[in-house]
This record gives C-alpha cells, sequence and structure tokens, in this order.
C-alpha cells in the first residue's frame, strides 16, 4: 500500500515539475529585460540598437561605427543568439515587426528598420507572444515612447 502511494505521488510531481508555471513568465520577463535594455544603450550611447527575434531565439545589435554588431548579453557577457527555454516559442506580428526586429534609436524611439529612419513602429504597438503548450504571455512595445510591458 505504502508503494503504490509513493508511485502515486511521484507521478504527480513529476507531471507537476515537467510543466513548469514559472518557465514562460520567466522567459517574457528576460525577453523584456534585453528590450529596455537595448532601448536603454541606444539613448546611452546615441546610436542604434537593434534586437533581432526568430521563432525560438533573440539577438541585440549595435550600429556604433555604422556597421551592425552584435552585443554581449549584460548579466553574462556571453554573444546571442539567446535560446529561450525548452519549448517556449516566440509569435512575431507580421504587421509592424515584419522583418522580425525591433531598433531604437538615440531617444529610445522603437523602429522596425535598423537603417530607415521613417520606419516608426506606429501606429498600433508591437505584441510579442511567447507561447509554451497551452500557456501563453505577451511582450508589448509601445509605438513612440518604446514603454515595454509583460503581460
Amino acid at each position: 500500500m505504502v508503494l503504490i502511494l509513493g508511485g502515486i505521488l511521484s507521478a504527480v510531481a513529476y507531471s507537476r515539475l515537467s510543466t513548469d508555471p514559472v518557465v514562460l513568465p520567466t522567459q517574457a520577463q528576460r525577453l523584456a529585460a534585453v528590450i529596455r535594455y537595448a532601448q536603454n544603450q541606444a539613448m546611452t550611447q546615441g546610436v542604434r540598437y537593434q534586437v533581432r527575434f526568430t521563432a525560438t531565439t533573440y539577438d541585440v545589435y549595435s550600429t556604433a561605427g555604422g556597421v551592425a554588431t552584435q552585443v554581449r548579453e549584460a548579466g553574462t557577457g556571453q554573444l546571442g543568439p539567446y535560446t529561450l527555454a525548452s519549448g517556449v516559442t516566440i509569435t512575431i506580428p507580421p504587421t509592424n515587426l515584419s522583418n522580425s526586429a525591433l531598433t531604437f534609436d538615440g531617444r529610445g524611439i522603437p523602429y522596425t528598420n535598423l537603417s530607415a529612419p521613417d520606419s516608426l513602429l506606429s501606429p498600433s504597438a508591437a505584441t510579442l507572444t511567447l507561447t509554451k503548450g497551452t500557456q501563453t504571455r505577451t511582450v508589448v512595445i509601445s509605438p513612440d515612447t518604446g514603454r515595454v510591458v509583460v503581460q
């Protein structure tokens, strides 16, 4: 009887651990922090910074010296691309981030293109949707101000 009860408890514990509810919110907060970091660096250094997205990775670039150069991650010092946790994917909005990238100028204003000054992120916010299984979280970047919010 004790072994059967132990087996049932183990199965329940394993199923809860394998669908860890903290993974997706943590990944969304990390992505938002990277976007905020790129915006902050753009304003501090006065050059454009860009965050590029794929379905499972993201990367940060600077245009210092007129050339797009990868930026090291602030926390680890490693070069990207930075991979999302297993099973987490990003859906990129085709309407206002058609090139799968978000750029900030020296004033922190979001653009959709690294070199085109007329490619403002507008009129609507860009919403990156992170998904793991049936869970979703969104990272919303406001046009004009570049405010980043996790929902």
